[in-house]
This record gives structure tokens, sequence and C-alpha cells, in this order.
């Protein structure tokens, strides 16, 4: 938990330490806080209140292993396994989550596989409801060095093809659309040039969740499903 504070003016901001919703921190601590913002400032605080921590990338949390256990039963779900195929592996996937990447054995490779991420959204009461993940992969080509040596560079965009998948009991309640929105806006993106997801026909639930999206953009089709990308390479700072 943390601690969210609303002070004269209508400014919010979350005090910079885990704290205990039962001990609490005193008001005027975050008042205290507030001003080495701004030294010159007089702080009021109008009020404190706790708000959980909605969402949590796994492999950087203590309790990651057991987000995993619940992002597979989430997706042993009747309806998630339908949508996602025979050939979709859940612990995988979650298994692989922050591993350094692609394995030795695998280096010398076209399609390089640089990290594979995951997020679990969180609810007001800080239980987990919904899951975003995938594998960050970039294309790769040999080229020749003026020394006759050849070595792998990149060649594409570093993609990140993704999934997701909202906890039986907690869907319609926009968690799975919160959750996509706060990815794309967390840290963990900040190598990322592209997002990509391919979405059955039939599953219009997700359909009106990405398409609800701004920048999301329809990339192509098949018979069976729409593929969409996002793509945030213009914001990047490449060097």
């Amino acid at each position: 938990m943390q601690l969210e504070v609303l002070v004269e003016g209508g400014w919010r901001g979350r005090y910079p330490k885990w704290a205990d919703a039962c001990g609490g921190v005193l008001e005027n601590d975050a008042g205290r806080w507030l001003a080495t913002l701004d030294r010159s400032a007089t702080v009021q605080v109008r009020c404190v209140r706790f708000v959980a921590m909605t969402l949590r990338l796994i492999g950087t949390e203590p309790d990651s292993d057991l987000l995993r256990q619940e992002v597979q039963r989430w997706y042993s779900a009747p309806d998630a396994s339908h949508w996602m195929g025979d050939g979709f592996d859940a612990r995988e996937l979650v298994d692989r989550i922050s591993d350094p990447g692609t394995s030795t054995a695998e280096y010398n490779q076209r399609n390089h596989r640089c990290a594979t991420l995951g997020w679990v959204r969180c609810d007001s009461e800080n239980r987990p409801v919904a899951f975003m993940g995938g594998d960050l992969m970039v294309r790769r080509s040999l080229i020749t060095l003026d020394d006759q040596s050849v070595r792998w560079e990149e060649d594409g965009p570093r993609t990140l093809g993704f999934t997701y998948v909202v906890a039986p009991g907690s869907r319609g309640k926009g968690h799975g659309r919160d959750l996509v929105r706060a990815v794309l806006e967390h840290p963990a993106l900040a190598e990322v040039d592209l997002l990509a997801c391919s979405i059955d026909r039939k599953n219009e639930a997700s359909l009106r969740l990405i398409q609800g999206i701004p920048k999301f953009r329809k990339s192509g089709s098949d018979d069976k499903s729409l593929f969409f990308e996002y793509d945030r390479s213009s914001n990047l700072p490449r060097t």
C-alpha cells in the first residue's frame, strides 16, 4: 500500500514509502515530504488515504510465484482456454517471465528473444484481477564487417507480442482495459518499439477492448484472427 495525498489546490501525490495500513503514517509526515518538493511552498494537506498498488511487474515482486500460479489458473478457465487455442501453454509463458532472454543454444537465430515480461493488475482491495504479458522479440540479420568477420545486428523493431486474461469473476468491470492502458505507460517498456496481438474474430469483448484504445491499429487478418499493433517507436529516444 501507499499513501495518496491531496493538498490545497487539488494537487495529488503518492507518499514514496511502503506503509502499514494499521500503523499508518502521520498526516504531518506526508506534509513534510510534500514540502521538500518545493521548499518555498506552504503545504496544507487536505486528506490522506491509503491506496493499493494497482500494477505489478512479475519477477520484481516478492510474491511473484503466487502471481504466476494465479495467472495459470485464469488461463485454465474454459472460456480463456477456448480463445487461446490448443497450442497455448500458460505455464510455459509465465515461467519465462523475468528470465534473461534467449538462451545460449538459441542465440544464433534470426529471431532473438530479448526478454519475457508480464504484469498483473490488482483491484482496490489489492486482489489480482488481470494479467498481460508476452515475449519481447527482435529480428536480426548477419552483417559482414570490414575485416570479413560477421555478427548479428537488429533488423527490425523490438516487438512485444502479448496476450491478456481477466480473472473469472472479475470480468465486465474494465480491469482488462485499465491493465492494457497502464502497461502502455510502464517504464519496463522503455526499449519496446511495438506491441502486437492477435484476437479471434468472434471474441467481441477483446476486440472492443483493443479497438477502444487510441493508437492500436489493425495490421492484418486471416480466416480466424485479426492482428493489431501499437507503435511506440516515435516516442522513444534512440541512441
